[in-house]
């Protein structure tokens, strides 16, 4: 008896501080049973491992957006020569690059964006500064700061002795992911966001201390067909709320996940 090969590709891209395996690894292997996983890292072809001097990530332009945005449309297009049916899932900066890229090609089935935003506005130009200017004065000061923001409050507590805030969540940064930095600083889908045709699912982290959930709610408002869920989290939702955000991402991809607002457990 011959094993029938999935027909949905299912395409993730990480937010600006991760590599797509070191974040989506787990959540590709629950998906991985009945769905083709792409994970994709988003970097323009050539990008190597150095930055120039005096490189600042309000230098660059929206191109660094727009490089990043067609890698996703291009892959979306390729998925599509194999699949029936294609669906996107991106985090922060990955989320606002996948609707760019699901504006672009209707053909994409849903979109799942997680605590992504529509346009960079001055605290966030504010955040992004701030850790560039810690990381030139010191990468692993730089690396512990993102890493407690990451997390809620509340999760930190829940771990009790567990937590160690000298052991970082976030990874180290390399010359690549400090690159979508400038990517980051000039986002602005406020456009085409009304232009997204398929289902959207709006992941809210309401204790997000690195993307606020308005950002989320703005997002919301903005794509026509679209869900909001809000989880109690911070930014590191797949680490506090994986099963909560994965069930939802599958009913969502299932056409189950009824349009609305919605909070805390969606089961599968």
């Amino acid at each position: 008896m011959s094993i029938r090969a999935p027909q949905r590709t299912i395409i993730g891209v990480p937010d600006a501080e991760y590599m797509a395996k070191e974040q989506l690894d787990v959540f590709a292997q629950l998906h991985e049973r009945d769905s083709n996983v792409l994970l994709l890292d988003p970097d323009p072809g050539g990008a190597d491992d150095t930055l120039d001097g005096s490189w600042q990530p309000s230098h660059g332009s929206d191109a660094d957006f727009s490089e990043r945005e067609e890698q996703v449309a291009s892959s979306v297009k390729s998925a599509l020569s194999h699949s029936n049916e294609v669906h996107l899932f991106g985090v922060g900066l990955g989320g606002a690059i996948c609707v760019a890229a699901a504006a672009q090609q209707p053909q994409v089935r849903s979109l799942t964006v997680l605590a992504g935003w529509l346009t960079t506005d001055r605290l966030l130009r504010e955040h992004i500064e701030l850790y560039w200017t810690l990381w030139e004065k010191s990468p692993e000061l730089a690396q512990r700061h993102s890493s407690l923001m990451e997390l809620s409050a509340q999760y930190r507590r829940n771990l009790g002795p567990f937590f160690n805030p000298t052991i970082p969540v976030v990874p180290a940064a390399t010359p690549r992911t400090l690159r979508r930095l400038s990517a980051a600083y000039h986002v602005d889908v406020t456009q085409v966001a009304a232009e997204v045709t398929c289902p959207t699912l709006v992941v809210a982290p309401t204790r997000d201390a690195k993307i606020p959930p308005e950002h989320s709610y703005e997002l919301f408002a903005a794509v026509p067909d679209s869900t909001l869920l809000r989880v109690e989290s911070g930014h590191g939702a797949l680490l506090e709320r994986l099963s909560e955000v994965f069930s939802a991402h599958l009913q969502m991809i299932r056409r189950r996940l009824a349009p609305g607002v919605h909070a805390a457990t969606v089961q599968a």
